[in-house]
């Protein structure tokens, strides 16, 4: 809506002023524009809707150096303007000093907002060594020890092995008990651990006296940490009554304080449908790092169950479909391997594909647990996508949130369709996606199309993806797009007029790091790409190739 508007005034010739002028930039995401606009009032637009104008804005700002107005960012009651803002102080800008943003981002720690909590986690184990000292400093105080424990095994450097051990580890509070552990097992200094393995095999055991056993086991040995988690599985999800009521009595006797706090309002969970029921207690369980007590193999039965239709033996009733839907969010947002290949093989199945597709868009596809699904994902979604039309929208998603890996699979698509309504969707993906790889696919698609039906609308998704892509060889294809009339489906947009908007594009972009070129030369070129004469945009495009082959 805002850039139809911008093109809009500008057809009915409107004149801005200086304000005006950088919203019309901010219209088209003219980012390079905003560089020397100044940082009072790029900080009064920052609460913006669009998250790419946040991140360039913040970005603007971390180029220039400008730590000050980040600093005050990082207090906006926005908390997109603040996440944006602690992203930035990541110390991938060197001319900006980090330093004295440490501080900031260690209280942001404390933040009300998960992501902003995350995203400053994030930043201070990229600033690494520079973080260290003020890191040690807060182990001292009261505060975030669990979040400064794990950033600082992360960090992996020695000097805080004596900091983190100093802390208790009679702690009551068993997340930070466990957040100490493993930083001082990453630092290279282990404690000796109770031998738990036996213990563990029978707890995981089918039988239930096996179980019972393990039980009496873990209150000999005191409740082993590393057994905490089964435990308190055991006494919310196993079907058994008896292995309940024991494991209930040996959390009473031996479970940290806020463990035991929390089972007072665990009740009946045995027995427990509601997705949404479980899926509160699997936060808390996450909240309180007991991931061996989530109950994924609950959640996969529900979700996995026959489709038994409704009265009638067709469609499932509302109260299952909610549920299966409500299982697999569960699943997704686990981002586990077993938990994300549940649904990657739902894939397969008419009554499961919806839910799955869906839910996947919830996993963070970044997850280093899950970082090799990606490949088999996009392949198994690409399939879907090909063999029937059934929910475009949510594969395409997928596939972008995907990323990378999917390149391949969707150029091996694309190459191997004939069907112009599927190339639009998949160049779509990969021009989303920005990965160079899909240049030399491209020009080939723009060379082959016969199809043309759908050629036009083709040829104007390949022209915007070449034109995102900051090379030379997009230039020829583009230039040869310019003889093409033809408009897309609704008869709005022609091939020529998305040729010559990519151009323009690239053609500033490529002026930009050219050193053989006039300014004199880059304004008449730019002016002749801008004109709304076929002719012109050709003496334009024809300049430009032959400055860039010289």
């Amino acid at each position: 809506v805002r850039q139809t508007a911008a093109v809009a005034l500008k057809k009915m010739g409107w004149k801005p002023n200086k304000e005006q002028r950088i919203l019309y930039n901010f219209a088209h995401q003219y980012w390079g524009l905003l560089k020397k606009v100044d940082a009072e009032f790029l900080c009064k637009v920052i609460n913006d809707d669009d998250l790419n104008i946040r991140k360039a804005i913040a970005e603007i700002l971390g180029q220039r150096g400008e730590i000050e107005p980040l600093l005050t960012l990082l207090k906006n009651r926005n908390k997109n303007v603040r996440q944006v803002a602690t992203e930035v102080l990541d110390g991938r800008f060197t001319n900006l000093d980090v330093s004295k943003g440490i501080e900031p981002l260690i209280k942001l720690l404390d933040d009300s907002t998960k992501e902003v909590r995350q995203t400053a986690a994030d930043s201070l184990e990229k600033l690494g060594k520079k973080a260290v000292e003020p890191l040690v400093k807060t182990l001292d105080k009261n505060g975030p020890h669990r979040d400064v424990a794990m950033i600082l095994g992360e960090i992996g450097d020695v000097e805080a092995v004596e900091a983190l051990s100093r802390i208790s580890l009679d702690d009551e509070e068993w997340d930070i008990q466990e957040a100490i552990r493993g930083a001082l097992k990453k630092l290279g200094h282990e404690s000796e651990e109770v031998v738990t393995h036996d213990i563990r095999k029978f707890l995981t055991a089918e039988d239930p006296s096996l179980k019972l056993m393990g039980l009496s086991m873990s209150r000999a040995g005191g409740l082993p940490d590393d057994m905490l988690g089964l435990v308190v599985g055991l006494k919310l999800w196993d079907q058994d009554p008896l292995i309940r009521k024991e494991a209930t009595s040996l959390l009473n006797d031996k479970a940290p304080r806020n463990i035991r706090e929390n089972m007072k309002k665990w009740r009946n969970t045995s027995r427990l449908t509601s997705t949404r029921k479980i899926q509160d207690i699997y936060n808390e369980l996450t909240a309180l790092n007991l991931d061996d007590a989530k109950p994924i193999d609950l959640v996969i039965k529900i979700f996995t169950s026959e489709n038994t239709g409704g009265l009638m033996g067709g469609r499932e009733t509302i109260d299952k479909w909610r549920k299966r839907k409500g299982a697999a969010l569960i699943l997704a947002k686990a981002n586990e391997e077993r938990a994300v290949n549940v649904l990657l093989k739902a894939l397969d199945k008419d009554f499961l594909r919806l839910a799955a597709l869906q839910s996947l868009l919830e996993v963070n596809w970044d997850y280093k647990k899950i970082e090799k699904l990606k490949p088999m994902a996009a392949k198994l979604l690409i399939k879907i996508y090909g063999s029937k039309k059934y929910d475009h929208g949510n594969i395409k998603r997928n596939l972008k949130k995907i990323g990378e890996p999917a390149i391949e699979p969707l150029i091996k698509a694309v190459l191997e369709s004939k069907n112009g309504g599927y190339h639009i969707d998949i160049v779509d993906c990969l021009r989303d996606i920005g990965d160079k790889r899909a240049i030399e696919p491209l020009i080939k698609i723009l060379e082959d199309n016969e199809d043309y039906y759908y050629r036009p609308g083709v040829h104007i998704k390949c022209a915007e993806a070449l034109g995102r892509f900051g090379d030379r060889r997009a230039i020829e294809p583009l230039i040869m797009l310019l003889n093409d009339e033809f408009h897309n489906m609704d008869g709005k947009y022609t091939v020529r007029e998305a040729a010559k908007k990519a151009l323009c594009k690239r053609a500033k972009a490529l002026m930009r790091g050219a050193k053989n070129i006039e300014d004199k030369e880059k304004k008449n070129i730019t002016k002749f790409l801008e004109s709304d004469d076929h002719g012109m945009i050709r003496m334009g495009a024809s300049m430009l190739k032959g400055i860039l082959e010289e």
